[in-house]
């Protein structure tokens, strides 16, 4: 008599657990399906991580002529699938380097790059259609800089 009670509140638990499952089972789906997230805060470009919008970028991108230790060139400047790219040229060399390490702040309008043909650095402001800053080049020290657009 032992053995079918036993076998009997086995039973009565399986259906239980059943019914408890047939329940929770739609109430925790509801819940996982109509749970929403409330995010505050300005959005922002999704690129190497959080930063400006890419329409604040169009003061820096583009094309510039550059003078740097007195020589004239050009630098250009783009944003492209969320990272700068960017080259500069020099007239007495007749050729394009690529630049590195670019970053731009739209809100100080602070501009740094470097130029690791020649292991130049350069940083400068970004005010109006104007840049100005100073370089430090590898065995010639700092020497100044200026762009404008052409």
């Amino acid at each position: 008599m032992m053995t079918s009670y036993q076998g009997n509140r086995k039973g009565m638990f399986g259906m239980v657990l059943s019914i408890l499952f047939i329940i929770a089972l739609p109430t925790l789906l509801f819940s996982l399906l109509s749970c929403r997230v409330h995010v505050q805060g300005e959005p922002y470009h999704h690129g190497p991580g959080p930063g400006p919008r890419p329409g604040e970028y169009r003061g820096v991108e583009g094309l510039w002529s550059i003078i740097a230790n007195n020589q004239p060139g050009k630098l250009e400047f783009y944003w492209t699938d969320g990272a700068w790219s960017g080259r500069i040229w020099f007239d007495v060399l007749q050729r394009w380097d690529d630049l590195t390490n670019i970053s731009f702040d739209p809100r100080t309008g602070q501009l740094q790059f470097y130029r690791p043909f020649y292991s130049q650095q350069y940083s400068g402001t970004l005010s109006g259609r104007r840049i100005v800053g100073t370089a430090h080049g590898a065995g010639i020290g700092n020497f100044p800089w200026e762009a404008m657009r052409p």
